[in-house]
């Protein structure tokens, strides 16, 4: 069975969980950016919503998220500026990981919807690559209430990207 929990304050967990977290971010490129230990630790110090999915002791997925404007991160990512300098108020989402042995058993859903819970109504914002295609990402998000406001090509990767936002309730 899975179940989900915050991983807030879980820094001082065991270096094998930041490991695995990096293993899983890693496997997913280029749908995602490949991570060292460092930057991994930078983003567990600074997320706003960190949620694992966990089967037993195994983290089989995750769900980052980081504050946006107004509590802008010094975070050297283009798609991160892109909405800082499009919006006053958001949650943004830096990435989600499922294990490809875990896909289609609704871990992703469940991610979101942990995250959506403690979230509250912020609005959440996302991109999902469409250059190289992310295609089952894309409808995923779809489904999970996001919508397209815009593609960017991002300069520091190359990629298209779709940037995404679930509005606020």
């Amino acid at each position: 069975m899975i179940e989900f929990q915050s991983l807030m304050g879980e820094f001082g967990k065991p270096q094998a969980l930041r490991g695995r977290w990096r293993t899983l971010n890693n496997a997913a490129v280029p749908n995602v950016n490949e991570l060292n230990d460092g930057e991994v630790n930078w983003l567990f110090r600074h997320a706003e919503c960190h949620i694992g999915a966990f089967e037993g002791e195994i983290l089989v997925g995750l769900l980052l998220i980081l504050p946006g404007t107004p509590n802008r991160l010094a975070y050297d990512s283009a798609n991160y500026d892109w909405f800082c300098s499009r919006f006053d108020a958001f949650s943004y989402v830096d990435r989600i990981l499922v294990d490809p042995a875990y896909h289609r058993q609704n871990i992703g859903r469940g991610l979101y919807q942990a995250a959506f819970t403690e979230l509250g109504a912020n609005t959440i914002t996302s991109e999902v690559n469409k250059r190289p295609a992310n295609a089952p990402s894309l409808a995923f998000h779809q489904k999970m209430g996001f919508r397209e406001i815009d593609d960017f090509e991002n300069p520091q990767s190359g990629k298209l990207v779709s940037m995404m936002m679930k509005p606020g309730s």
